[in-house]
């Protein structure tokens, strides 16, 4: 008897079945669409360094009229957009740091110290959704850029 193959979660046998066939091509589709929103800003980024300041003010299409490096190099000194990566850059590490030392923190108090009321604290933790993320304004050396405020809606008044 020959031994079923295992290719991953689905399994060969799995396969036979038209509506894992439909799962799987739907997730195959879903991955696709998200690695294109996930690349395509760093593509038209790198396309956008191509246009001169002018090109780039007035046309929205996506490939310039001409591929020449020395406006690749001009136009991304002239709009900041390596400064704004390192920005980005530093601020990520930065986030991810603290993230991986707070969370050790937090996951070495309650899995080994155990503290009183440890048990409460560990439902928190597990339960809440996933972390919002707050709008801060971006501190660079001589400059900051703050979002804009959040709409808030007006108050209801009765009477």
């Amino acid at each position: 008897m020959a031994k079923a193959q295992r290719t991953g979660v689905i399994r060969d046998y799995d396969m036979h079945s038209a509506s894992v066939r439909v799962g799987y091509v739907f997730i195959i589709f879903f991955c696709l669409i998200m690695t294109v929103v996930a690349v395509f800003p760093i593509i038209w980024v790198v396309l956008a360094g191509f246009k001169d300041l002018k090109e780039f003010m007035s046309s929205a299409k996506l490939l310039p009229e001409v591929f020449d490096f020395s406006l690749f190099a001009k136009t991304w000194s002239q709009l900041g957009i390596a400064q704004n990566y390192l920005n980005s850059l530093i601020s990520v590490a930065g986030s991810v740091v603290c993230a991986i030392v707070f969370n050790g923190l937090l996951g070495y108090g309650l899995a080994i110290l155990k503290p009183k009321g440890y048990g409460i604290v560990k439902k928190l933790v597990t339960t809440l959704p996933a972390p919002i993320t707050q709008r801060l304004p971006i501190v660079t050396p001589g400059q900051i850029i703050a979002p804009p405020p959040i709409q808030q809606s007006s108050p209801i008044v009765t009477g």
